[in-house]
């Protein structure tokens, strides 16, 4: 072997060194980029998770919330509902108890009438009888 062809050998095997030595420089960088990307699809898969999961209980925490403002509606306007309806009710015994009361005044009006008329018609009598004497 010639040391030009010695010197050719060795260029070639360290040219082949080199480009094996690239490639598995490559190989590893690419398997480490693969790595890095399934890390961060896992970790976009596990924030996507966390976010629906939060989402779902603030979904069922207004849902309660809306529940329990209209429970609290509803007895607010029951209780509302209740009180005017008492009002109503006293309001109709007042009335019922003033038109009791008149009824009863018309009453004693018609009978003081009444014992008036008698009293009138006794005196006219007695009147009559009077002059019939005179």
């Amino acid at each position: 072997m010639t040391p030009l062809v010695a010197t050719a050998a060795v260029l070639g095997a360290l040219f082949i060194g080199a480009l094996v030595g690239f490639a598995a420089a490559g190989g590893r960088e690419r398997r480490r980029r693969e790595q890095e990307i399934e890390a961060a699809t896992d970790d976009a898969s596990r924030i996507l998770a966390r976010a629906r999961e939060e989402s779902q209980s603030a979904l069922r925490a207004a849902e309660l919330e809306g529940k329990d403002q209209v429970f609290r509606l509803r007895e607010a306007w029951e209780k509302e509902e209740g009180r005017r309806r008492e009002e109503l009710e006293r309001a109709e015994r007042r009335a019922e108890e003033r038109s009791d009361n008149l009824d009863r005044r018309a009453d004693q009006l018609q009978e003081r009438e009444a014992g008036q008329e008698t009293r009138t018609r006794d005196l006219e009598a007695r009147e009559d009888q009077v002059r019939g004497r005179a």
